[in-house]
């Protein structure tokens, strides 16, 4: 607030609306002209937008272009939205007949049966009747439910807490819900279901033992709920998934609808920005889908309608679901999952490990190994070949407090809130050795939820480096190594100098290039320790064999 600029920043105070912002030097200046160009192709409906003049960026934005049947615009832009009244009877009754269908005639989805019930469920008023829900303990009973997955987004003052947990149970505040919630409880009736599981409401909020013990269960509250509500095209919780969206059009043009392309990441939905969702999505067997124009039907089985696929929606290809044996390919899956999860979005930087626990654990029947806070024992030294791409990478000086999950051993990719991505060797060359790993849980509970702490114990090659400007480092004996390093961008320990080494984990078979190395600095916290800050890809041929050329030594990670 001292108006003092810092090194990363060249503009630092710029006007407008009479306040001042700190704006970054890449970012462009308030009075600099852009020119856009838009190109739009008809047949693959696709609107691509460069920047011509001004502030270039170095990416496509993707656009599809949808119209409806009766508008003027549809004999230009042939894509059609589908734009259903959400709330209407008829909307319901196709949703209770897809539901009706999948649990009759689809061979390759769950069979109708009853499942254990979550500890408590949300149940609600018959259609007809009065809206109203209570709270309902449940434990050891059986029968049917559905879940909702959403975008929390904003508080939730009404969500249950031990102060409000007996009220509850004999009546929710109804229409002090958030819209969302609402929203669900009036699809859950009108398909005629009595219970829905709701996390806001079905878990004790920030009870030091009933949080930790039931998302210790959300793999079987998903699998065994008979579908999830999935609220799409909502971005907060107040916001709700019913209301059909404005339009705006005058006399002369037509109005048209833009959504962004999905690809496997984001798949163009507020729903696939959040960390918590992914797991929700990918462990429940069927999902009823309220994207801003529609309604969707996924299930192991079909989508419906037979276009939504080709609509920028909440879609993800359920390859989790296919039959999985304990090889080395379901680990890589797992892997690739992580670096789609380590690009959404989470509230709480603590729910890092808990947000995928659920998945962690379903594969992990499968991997036949220890999960060591997001990693494999029986693959971790490949585990730690983790790496923060460029244009997700900070300067460790200028990151904010929040982008370190400071609980979380840094050898561990959920102890940054960045997005990540894994080396992708089949065969590489084992340069360290695992002496011992462990982590201390938040709960035993949970054996695949948050971490306390971690320590890793590893002996290998450690060079004492200086890191240059052009990425490449300098070793203590002089000789430059050129490669690709990369910043995990954490927050720097106080009084910590920039002191520097690498440690060599591996390279690939027969090859004298790219050696693979982690970049640790000595812990202030914790004496006699490392903590890792980044990765380094070294290309080795300025000196083959240089890593070699030391004794190995063992050292701790933290």
């Amino acid at each position: 607030e001292d108006g003092q600029a810092s090194k990363n920043w060249d503009r630092p105070w710029e006007r407008a609306n009479g306040k001042a912002y700190n704006r970054p030097k890449w970012f462009p200046p308030l009075d600099e002209k852009l020119e856009l160009k838009l190109t739009y192709d008809s047949m693959y409906n696709y609107l691509r937008v460069d920047s011509v003049r001004g502030w270039r960026f170095a990416w496509d934005i993707p656009w599809g272009v949808y119209t409806t049947e009766d508008d003027p615009a549809s004999q230009l832009v042939t894509a059609r939205a589908v734009l259903q009244d959400l709330q209407s009877p008829e909307t319901f009754a196709v949703a209770r007949q897809w539901l009706t269908e999948c649990l009759e005639n689809h061979a390759d989805c769950p069979a109708h049966t009853v499942v254990s019930l979550p500890t408590r469920l949300v149940r609600v008023s018959k259609l007809g009747e009065p809206e109203s829900a209570r709270l309902c303990h449940t434990p050891g009973q059986t029968g049917h439910y559905c879940a909702l997955s959403y975008c929390w987004g904003a508080d939730q003052p009404f969500s249950t807490t031990e102060k409000s947990y007996e009220a509850y149970l004999e009546a929710l505040p109804y229409n002090d819900l958030p819209r969302t919630i609402r929203d669900a409880l009036h699809v859950t009736r009108s398909l005629g279901m009595q219970y829905i599981w709701i996390d806001s409401l079905c878990i004790i909020q920030k009870h030091p033992e009933d949080v930790p013990r039931e998302l210790a269960k959300m793999l079987s509250i998903y699998v065994n709920a008979q579908f999830t509500i999935s609220a799409a095209g909502a971005t907060t919780c107040n916001e709700g998934f019913l209301a059909r969206p404005d339009r705006h059009e005058d006399s002369h043009n037509g109005p048209f609808f833009l959504a962004l392309r999905a690809d496997e990441d984001t798949m163009g939905s507020p729903l696939n920005e959040r960390a918590w969702t992914l797991q929700e999505a990918l462990l429940t067997p069927r999902l009823l889908i309220f994207t801003a124009l529609n309604m969707v039907w996924r299930c192991q089985t079909k989508y419906e309608p037979d276009f939504c696929e080709s609509l920028a929606t909440y879609t993800w290809r359920h390859e989790e679901r296919r039959p999985m044996t304990p090889t080395d390919a379901v680990w890589q899956r797992f892997r690739s999952m992580v670096k789609v999860y380590s690009k959404r979005k989470l509230t709480e930087q603590s729910d890092k490990l808990p947000a995928i626990s659920a998945l962690a654990e379903i594969f992990s029947s499968h991997i036949q190994s220890d999960y060591l806070a997001g990693l494999r024992r029986r693959y971790l030294i490949h585990d730690l070949m983790w790496w923060v791409p460029h244009d997700a990478e900070e300067d460790p000086q200028e990151s904010e407090p929040e982008t370190e999950i400071s609980k979380v051993p840094s050898w561990s990719w959920p102890s940054i809130n960045r997005s990540i991505t894994f080396n992708g060797w089949d065969s590489t060359c084992v340069m360290a050795d695992i002496v011992d790993c462990s982590v201390t849980l938040v709960s035993d509970r949970a054996p695949f939820g948050g971490v306390n702490s971690g320590k890793l114990i590893i002996r290998g090659y450690l060079k004492d480096i200086s890191l240059s400007k052009k990425r490449g480092f300098i070793g203590d004996d002089g000789i430059t190594m050129r490669g690709d390093a990369t910043l995990d961008g954490r927050k720097r320990e106080r009084g910590q100098k920039d002191q520097f080494w690498c440690f060599a984990l591996g390279k690939l078979e027969g090859s004298l290039l790219l050696q693979q190395a982690i970049i640790v600095i000595k812990s202030e916290a914790i004496p006699g320790c490392y903590r890792r800050v980044g990765y380094f890809s070294v290309d080795s041929t300025v000196s083959p064999g240089w890593w070699e050329q030391g004794e190995k030594v063992t050292i701790t990670i933290v």
